[in-house]
């Protein structure tokens, strides 16, 4: 890894910046076509650091401090079947809690088909990291967005609970001009926990993040001319269908509003809108609550390019390997990598352009 700080000076990091270097330079062969791009809450990826009191929406009260546990064995293993059987280019993981966990699941689990790419966010519970497949032949370059600021609730602070990423593709030892095949915005919003109580459910929060997110995409948008695709995807904690009878929630109207969306609404393999949930919530038993607050987003110039090919968001399997159901219960849904489904998304990779 080495620091770049060199790479787009007309697009600014607000935190550290990385080169992630190929270990596979372009020869005579011929780059992959397609580009496989996994976002995958993976539920405290081996750790549970434990919390703080949470209060209960509810009531009002505040709840016992949860304590640190291990993730059992057999989830960390689900985690890593569903990535070596997607077997992606770049996986964005939320909730990975931290440099060492990531490190230790992918020497013991992905059997060194991976390298880790990592910047310390603002929360080092349930960070924002990913892999990268040391096949990979491109150089990537990473902008962290930590440090953005904006006020809320009368005050001045850092916007983003975990962190915004910015994951530029560009072609193996390119020079610091040059112009990149895609730039993906990794992020992990705030979740529906209530950060202060005039915002129930951290509402507003979540849309000052995205507005954030968007003003960052905007910027590489007009950078580039509009010639590069720009992907926005991981965990949104809310739902992002768009699609009655779902209608996206207020805080997204400006992605939808500024050009954007959802890659699962596009894809020529889409599920229908009331199949395509991405988290289960169980708020008491018997109830279950579907949505899908996972995936990706993509700018309308490149919708309908053929630049998508397919988004596919992946279910759990049993040993057997046949689909897992619904999980009703707390019990069902602990038997699974996480409360999280990945989404898969498979793009086509356009040509390099000449600076």
């Amino acid at each position: 890894m080495k620091v770049a700080p060199d790479f787009y000076k007309e697009l600014p990091p607000s935190g550290p910046a990385l080169r992630i270097r190929s270990e596979k330079l372009l020869t005579n062969e011929a780059p992959p076509e397609t580009l496989r791009i996994l976002t995958f809450n993976v539920l405290n990826l081996k750790i549970h650091l434990g919390g703080e009191n949470r209060r209960d929406l509810s009531t009002g009260e505040l709840k016992a401090f949860i304590p640190r546990y291990e993730k059992p064995a057999e989830n960390i293993q689900e985690v890593a079947d569903v990535i070596n059987e997607a077997h992606p280019h770049l996986a964005i993981l939320q909730e990975i809690e931290g440099r060492n966990s990531l490190q230790e699941f992918v020497d013991t689990y992905l059997k060194e088909d991976y390298r880790i790419v990592y910047i310390q966010g603002n929360d080092s519970r349930i960070d924002i990291g990913a892999i990268v497949r040391k096949d990979f032949p491109f150089d990537l370059i990473v902008h962290s967005h930590r440090e953005i600021e904006g006020t809320y609730k009368g005050q001045t602070r850092r916007l983003f609970s975990r962190d915004l990423l910015t994951y530029y593709l560009v072609p193996a030892g390119a020079p610091p001009e040059a112009t990149p095949l895609l730039a993906i915005l990794g992020l992990h919003n705030k979740s529906q926990r209530t950060t202060h109580e005039t915002d129930p459910g951290s509402t507003i929060l979540r849309a000052k993040q995205v507005e954030a997110t968007l003003t960052v995409a905007k910027k590489i948008q007009t950078r580039f001319s509009d010639q590069v695709p720009v992907l926005i995807g991981g965990d949104f904690n809310n739902d992002i269908r768009e699609i009655a009878p779902f209608n996206k929630k207020e805080e997204f109207s400006p992605l939808y509003e500024n050009g954007f969306q959802l890659t699962s609404d596009l894809s020529a393999t889409a599920q229908n809108p009331e199949d395509r949930f991405t988290h289960v919530y169980l708020p008491e038993p018997g109830v279950v609550s579907l949505s899908q607050i996972d995936g990706f987003f993509v700018q309308d110039a490149f919708a309908q390019s053929g630049f998508l090919v397919t988004t596919e968001i992946i279910r759990y399997k049993d040993k057997n390997g046949v689909t897992k159901g619904v999980p009703y219960s707390h019990e069902l849904r602990n038997q699974n990598a996480s409360d999280h489904y990945p989404v898969l998304l498979t793009v086509k990779l356009p040509a390099p352009r000449k600076n």
